[in-house]
């Protein structure tokens, strides 16, 4: 999927409430079912946990560095 050719629909103003709802809409525009399919379900289990675990920012934070270092560590091994 090329970027620059992608419509993404105009935000709402985000709460707690709609941001599940808001981002299924954002990847509406994604032309490969599977993936939308695949997306969808993350999102919605990933931020049930955020509600469920009352998340902080600075948790969501840490916990996406985490991630991230481990990505580097999986495809740049020392």
């Amino acid at each position: 999927m090329d970027p620059k050719k992608v419509t993404i629909p105009p935000l709402k103003d985000l709460t707690i409430g709609n941001i599940t709802e808001n981002v299924k809409l954002v990847n509406s525009t994604n032309p490969s079912p599977r993936f939308k399919f695949l997306l969808e379900r993350l999102v919605v289990h990933l931020h049930d946990y955020a509600r469920e675990t009352r998340l902080s920012q600075d948790e969501w934070f840490q916990a996406i560095q985490f991630l991230t270092i481990q990505d580097h560590l999986m495809h740049n091994p020392t």
